[in-house]
């Protein structure tokens, strides 16, 4: 005749095998999680590329717009707010 755990024996096992089921379940968890974080953190790396591509752009526009001007007026001091030219050696 076959021997017989213990109840003590067989819940230790059952224990266990609950503790390990549960992990595993707490680990596929967590890596859905990961997966995630790292998709939203491709996106936001994405869009920080794109962000400074346009700055870049920006700045070469606005670069050669000033480079316009003081073609157009030479090397002037422009007033922002009022549009005025102002002579350099006057501000």
């Amino acid at each position: 005749m076959p021997e017989k755990l213990s109840e003590s024996e067989r819940k230790q096992l059952e224990n266990l095998q609950t503790e390990l089921n549960d992990k595993v379940l707490e680990y596929g968890r967590q890596e859905y999680i990961v997966k995630q974080i790292e998709k939203e953190l491709e996106e936001e790396r994405q869009l920080a590329k794109d962000l400074t591509e346009e700055i870049t752009e920006l700045q070469e526009k606005y670069e050669s717009y000033v480079q316009d001007l003081y073609n157009k007026y030479g090397d002037v001091a422009i007033d922002l707010d009022s549009g005025d030219i102002l002579d350099p050696r006057e501000t």
